[in-house]
């Protein structure tokens, strides 16, 4: 794990020199629970087999393009529960931009009171332009609406669009065709190659903290994120053991 993911998930913002020993005693203890959590889990002695049949879906996709990595079953128990979260319980396949001016300024607080209501009223696509008009290689205009979150793992932005479909076709189809990243030919190759290439080796699989930096940058939802981790691990466990 790197210093830089174990600073995202203890250090206090701002970072002052007087909190010093209560951030160094958080590193000490979260990796000494990374270690403890690595320890008790064994990745040879199954596989992760969530009940939801898309979970299960996407978990077999990961295991199929996984299948000699090391610490396999971990990583598919990250990646399941993160899009658990991403997508509603795998129920949302594109982002809900239905937001209300109150929801609005707690997700992007940056937006004024007046902005937010007026970005209420105008509806999800004036939001999403706004929002993400200029940023993830959105060049403005009807970018920020083209480009909005779609999949189990909400990929957002033209240019992680492009990256996506250069990897996995060779080509700009999901640039030309961004809907695509919520259809079922798709869905579940696009959050695999997402995490693969965004979050595998940019994280420890049990720091969820961490984990979860890489795919919601303001870490929303970070407790059920956690909670869903924990419930898979001690599934896969009990799984195993049986």
């Amino acid at each position: 794990m790197k210093l830089t993911d174990l600073m995202e998930a203890t250090a206090p913002k701002p970072f002052q020199f007087k909190h010093l020993p209560k951030f160094l005693e958080a590193a000490k203890k979260l990796i000494q629970e990374i270690e403890q959590n690595r320890s008790e889990f064994d990745s040879t002695s199954g596989e992760y087999r969530p009940s939801n049949p898309k979970a299960a879906a996407l978990a077999q996709e990961a295991r199929k393009k996984w299948r000699d990595m090391e610490d396999r079953e971990i990583w598919i128990i990250a990646l399941v529960t993160q899009c658990e979260v991403e997508s509603s319980n795998f129920s949302q396949r594109e982002e809900n931009l239905k937001y209300t001016a109150k929801r609005l300024r707690e997700v992007f607080p940056n937006i004024s009171k007046e902005k937010a209501k007026e970005l209420a009223n105008d509806g999800p696509e004036a939001i999403a332009k706004h929002i993400y008009g200029n940023k993830n290689g959105n060049e403005g205009g009807d970018d920020g609406w083209l480009y909005r979150g779609r999949g189990w793992i909400q990929l957002t932005g033209k240019e992680n669009y492009a990256n996506a479909s250069d990897r996995l076709f060779g080509d700009t189809t999901l640039v030309d065709n961004p809907d695509l990243a919520a259809d079922d030919d798709y869905i579940n190759q696009i959050a695999v190659d997402y995490f693969e290439n965004r979050v595998i080796g940019k994280a420890d699989p049990f720091d969820v903290s961490a984990v979860t930096s890489k795919i919601n940058a303001a870490k929303e939802g970070l407790g059920r994120r956690k909670n869903k981790f924990d419930v898979a691990v001690a599934q896969y466990k009990k799984e195993a053991a049986a």
